[in-house]
């Protein structure tokens, strides 16, 4: 874990980076500090795709409780 400086739609974000090994590859995920976002995700190596997701934006406003999701509709497992 080490704090980086990521820069989003023109604006520097202190974020944490963290890095893991998984399967046969390796994720990387950059998390906001203020907010605890994701900020951006970068899996590599391995039999696995290369993948990078990289947020754009973010909006404030327009979420109601008829449109949040509700966690007790799905089971979450954890496997290993």
């Amino acid at each position: 874990m080490k704090q980086v400086q990521l820069f989003l739609v023109s604006i520097a974000l202190m974020s944490t980076l963290y890095t893991l090994k998984y399967a046969d590859g390796d994720g990387t995920f950059w998390i906001d500090n203020q907010y605890g976002f994701t900020l951006k995700y970068v899996q590599t190596g391995g039999q696995a795709q290369n993948v990078q997701v990289e947020a754009t934006e973010f909006k404030i406003g327009g979420v109601t409780v008829a449109n949040m999701v509700n966690l007790s509709e799905y089971k979450i497992a954890v496997r290993s």
